[in-house]
């Protein structure tokens, strides 16, 4: 069931950015939207591919502050800045198809998953970050 409290607040291409729980208890937000990522793996593998096979995506979440703002004077849209944007975005470029990709910071607060340490990934800027995956 895909339907949920978030909003769609950027689509750039193929890659999707959805902000969930921006007030209140990080770890209830972040559950949320671990829910939220599973339902989005169910519902990709109904979508088939011209050559009748399901759809595969690669899913990354990361937990933290952002910043927000409206861009662009002819055609403004809403915007999401900061370091946990660029982190959620090197989980999902650097992920698995078919599983979710996770920092360290979410896999703390979604105990009640069974995450597998990836060893770690490189991520522009920052290093080496310890991952985790989740199969779904």
């Amino acid at each position: 069931n895909l339907k949920s409290e978030k909003a769609k607040l950027e689509n750039t291409g193929t890659t999707l950015m959805d902000c969930g729980g921006t007030l209140g208890c990080p770890g209830y937000h972040a559950t949320r939207m671990i829910a939220f990522c599973k339902a989005v793996l169910d519902e990709a593998k109904l979508v088939l591919t011209p050559m009748n096979s399901p759809v595969e995506i690669r899913v990354g979440v990361h937990t933290g502050d952002v910043m927000t703002g409206v861009v662009g004077n002819k055609m403004p849209r809403f915007c999401l800045f900061g370091d946990t944007v660029n982190v959620a975005s090197r989980m999902e470029s650097t992920g698995k198809t078919g599983h979710i990709q996770a920092s360290d910071v979410t896999r703390t607060l979604v105990t009640c998953e069974d995450w597998v340490p990836t060893g770690g990934v490189e991520v522009k800027g920052k290093g080496t970050m310890e991952t985790f995956l989740l199969e779904h």
